[in-house]
């Protein structure tokens, strides 16, 4: 297969064209004449916000959670357990700064999320849940901690 030697166009602008030349003219390939138009069309900002504007809508969280469970899922269909041992665990996720969802845990001394995770017994990761940080006197209710090892349990 023979290497692309012409000029890249681009398609909003076609009198706009970017040439490699090699080392004859930078040591970075051209690369800085890609970054600097990025710079100019904020095309790695606009794109990174709207993956996460729509990564973050409560349907896709949702998949993104099942996820694991579904790939363990695929594989007990393969080969089915003879018993499952699921074990529930929370640990700290320190956070630096000001983490929207973040809060000073007393139990564990920083500033940080406080999730759960469920493992089986081959320690895959069943299901995981982010929760926000909070205060030792505050704790988590009872009934979150249920509801979650109950959507494990359904599934």
């Amino acid at each position: 297969m023979k290497p692309y030697s012409g000029a890249l166009r681009l398609n909003f602008d076609r009198r706009v064209m970017l040439r490699f030349h090699g080392s004859a003219i930078t040591s970075d390939c051209g690369l800085l004449a890609y970054r600097e138009l990025d710079d100019v069309l904020a095309l790695t900002t606009s794109g990174g916000e709207r993956l996460a504007e729509w990564l973050t809508r409560p349907a896709n969280l949702a998949a993104l959670a099942a996820l694991p469970g579904q790939w363990i899922d695929a594989v007990h269909q393969r080969r089915p357990p003879r018993t499952i041992v699921l074990d529930m665990d929370s640990n700290e996720s320190p956070t630096y700064g000001e983490q929207e969802g973040s809060a000073y845990n007393g139990h564990f001394g920083c500033t940080c999320y406080h999730p759960l995770f469920v493992f089986n017994q081959l320690g895959d990761l069943e299901r995981s849940a982010l929760r926000p940080g909070c205060s030792r006197h505050e704790g988590y209710p009872p009934s979150s901690v249920i509801a979650f090892s109950q959507s494990v349990e359904a599934r």
